[in-house]
């Protein structure tokens, strides 16, 4: 099946036991021996019951009944007769819209619990505005972050082969965030719903969608006419699972987006970062609140550091006491004689070989931004700040695309500059060189400028650069601080979790593309950590510097003012893609 073919709604009436267990014999013939015995047995013992109790009335756990003939007929199921109850249970959720059309292997045997839901749309519709979707990385993950140890291994068996159990609808939205290529994946919460009610009828157990906040991370609507989610297809089988992971799975395109005007395609991408930013982790047992306590004065820390280097705070503990305001319109108070060289750093690793294939610097001399206002974000800087990127020639075909997807030939800060893997390591020295050892005064003993390391996640970098033989700390020599962009960030929304870039400039407000190219990380990595000092500096009144016991702030749940302002924080990143 191409992509661009759908995966067509049966709407003939389901089969009846009789039928069922016509096929499974008809299988169990096709197949080596003893494939389908079991499901077989269960067939016909299904079917003995059902004639048994054919016109006992029925109830669902929930003590409602299930649907009666009349009502299968009105609600569109395709049943005509009495077609057997137990029928309708082992095909819940095809049963439901008429579109079982395989036979389910080793169903639960279960009263009621029917879904209502009718689905009679094409590959690309639109949905309803008045559908209620699951994303289906909430339905992936429930095992792990929703079922305890007792349950979890019983249960888990039903969601690694979750088509097997009933039929699923799903559904597809794209972020216009570039870095989110692929659609991110939706089903009906209803039929989620379903699927517990089986696995509790199957297991004896109560599992529900958890109460309280997490309780909407299952329910999402929208009801806007312009951006609704589209069906992608129906999976009630392993063939029509792996058509929704490959040959169906669309593409990128802004016709998805219709008429939408682009606020509505703003709040869209946040909402769907916050979808896969979603995780849940159990707390482990060696996990101490003290562990907690020190890594966050150490952002507290840092940015009290970073912020004193900039001139925005003095370095004393007694003029912190006298009451000054901060103005991102005036130039800062409190410069430094000299002052410091901020290096930001990125290095692009080939996923394959493991080897740096790009290096992106962006340099800021803060000697030349003296008595400049930084403004909103530190734009009045930005004119200021130098770029480069180096791409390693022998590597040039190599790009990244199984974990991220990389683009080395779109850096948007000048041009990129090939150098061989030997030279690598000499022109990141002479870079870097040439700006610790400018502007210093005459008669000074120093012989280098006194730099800012600035990095995201910056172990990483230091790990990749000493790879080529290049330790950041013994070459570029007065290092002050090692700035990086994840811990001021997460200081300044006081979150317990570190954000990837994306929802850093996300969050912050500030503008990019092209992310993974090493020259564009480098130069967004420098802005951010900039504007996390303006805003810190911002919403927080001058204080102690760190070690003094203050009066603790409420935590601020957003940086405010940021790329959808009002929209809610997300609760954790992962930006691992989830299968369906």
């Amino acid at each position: 099946m191409s992509s661009s073919e759908s995966l067509e709604i049966d709407d003939t009436s389901p089969p009846s036991l009789e039928e069922v267990a016509e096929r499974l014999r008809g299988l169990a013939e096709q197949y080596p021996a003893g494939r389908f015995d079991e499901t077989l047995r269960l067939a016909e013992e299904m079917l003995r019951e059902e004639r048994a109790e054919k016109e006992k009335p029925r109830t669902t756990q929930s003590g409602h009944a299930s649907p009666s003939r009349d009502a299968s007929k009105a609600s569109g199921s395709g049943a005509g007769d009495s077609k057997k109850k137990s029928a309708k249970k082992a095909h819940k959720g095809k049963d439901a819209d008429g579109s079982a059309d395989v036979v389910d292997k080793n169903l639960p045997e279960i009263e009621g619990a029917l879904s209502t839901l009718t689905i009679n749309l094409g590959y690309g519709d639109k949905a309803d505005a008045s559908m209620v979707f699951c994303p289906w990385r909430m339905v992936f993950h429930y095992p792990e972050w929703f079922i305890g140890k007792a349950n979890g291994p019983r249960a888990k068996p039903f969601f690694e082969k979750f088509y097997e159990y009933q039929a699923w609808d799903f559904f597809y939205m794209f972020s216009s965030d570039p870095g989110l290529s692929t659609p991110v994946l939706f089903v009906p919460t209803e039929q989620f719903e379903n699927f517990l009610s089986i696995i509790n009828a199957k297991l004896d157990i109560q599992l529900t969608i958890p109460p309280g906040e997490n309780a909407a991370k299952f329910s999402y609507s929208f009801t806007q006419d312009s951006i609704r989610p589209a069906y992608l297809g129906r999976v009630h089988d392993a063939k029509t699972r792996e058509m929704i992971r490959t040959a169906n799975l669309p593409e990128f395109t802004n016709e998805f987006f219709g008429d939408a005007s682009a606020d509505d395609i703003k709040q869209l991408s946040w909402l769907l970062h916050e979808i896969l930013s979603v995780k849940f982790k159990r707390d482990k047992k060696n996990r101490s609140d003290e562990k907690q306590l020190k890594a966050r004065e150490h952002r507290r820390e840092e940015m009290f550091k970073f912020q004193v280097l900039l001139g925005f705070k003095p370095n004393d503990s007694t003029a912190l006491h006298q009451n000054f305001e901060f103005d991102a319109d005036k130039a800062a108070k409190f410069p430094l004689d000299l002052g410091l060289v901020l290096i930001s750093l990125d290095v692009e690793a080939h996923e394959g070989i493991g080897s740096p294939t790009e290096v992106g610097i962006a340099i800021l001399d803060t000697e030349k931004t003296k008595g400049i206002a930084p403004g909103n974000l530190g734009e009045n800087w930005l004119s200021f700040i130098e770029y480069k990127h180096l791409r390693v020639q022998e590597f040039a075909s190599h790009v990244n695309c199984k974990y991220v997807h990389g683009c080395p030939d779109k850096f948007n800060f000048g041009t990129s500059e090939f150098v061989s893997h030997e030279d690598l390591l000499s022109t990141i020295k002479a870079i870097l060189t040439k700006y610790t050892t400018s502007n210093i005064p005459e008669g000074s003993a120093a012989t280098k400028r006194s730099v800012v390391l600035i990095g995201h996640d910056f172990q990483q970098e230091e790990k990749y650069l000493k790879k080529i033989g290049y330790n950041l700390y013994e070459e570029t020599g007065n290092v002050a601080l090692c700035a990086d962009s994840k811990d001021l960030h997460q200081h300044l929304t006081s979150d317990s979790n570190g954000r990837s870039l994306t929802h850093v400039l996300l969050d912050l407000g500030i503008d990019y593309s092209n992310l993974h190219n090493a020259g564009n990380d480098a130069a967004y990595t420098l802005r951010a950590v900039i504007a996390c000092a303006i805003k810190d500096m911002q919403q927080n009144p001058p204080t102690d510097p760190p070690g003094v016991e203050v009066a603790k702030k409420v935590v601020v749940k957003r940086a405010g003012g940021g790329f959808v302002p009002g929209a809610p924080w997300l609760v954790e990143e992962d930006d691992d893609k989830t299968p369906v």
